[in-house]
């Protein structure tokens, strides 16, 4: 790792590891009357191993008391962030899925969009 003093404040250089996959997110805003945590426990409620069969998905959940869901299954990795006002959702796919992450991505931002936003 680098750094770099920018105006008095250091930067970390991190270079990019290539190999990881195409990474992309998203960004949900909630419902105007809905909180944070509201909006956490419907996607948590509906966002289960149970449930992912449906689409065929097998993942290992993990669901973390800061309000942050994860996902991991095979080519892909899934990580929601809940905040006050939003939830951002990351999605990292294998080379292999690559080609349908747009698709991926519009699905589980649509699903994610009728449980708590607008």
């Amino acid at each position: 790792m680098n750094l770099v003093k920018l105006n008095e404040i250091k930067v970390a250089l991190v270079p990019l590891d290539l190999n990881k996959g195409n990474m992309m997110s998203v960004r949900v805003n909630y419902a105007d009357d809905l909180k944070r945590e509201h909006a956490y426990k419907k996607v948590k409620a509906q966002i289960t191993p149970a449930n992912m069969e449906k689409y065929k998905v097998k993942a290992d959940f993990s669901y973390y008391e800061n309000q942050n869901i994860s996902a991991k299954g095979k080519g892909f990795d899934m990580d929601m962030d809940f905040y006050d006002d939003h939830v951002k959702i990351r999605l990292n796919l294998s080379f292999l899925l690559s080609p349908l992450k747009g698709r991926i991505l519009d699905s589980i931002q649509g699903q994610v969009k009728r449980l708590i936003g607008y």
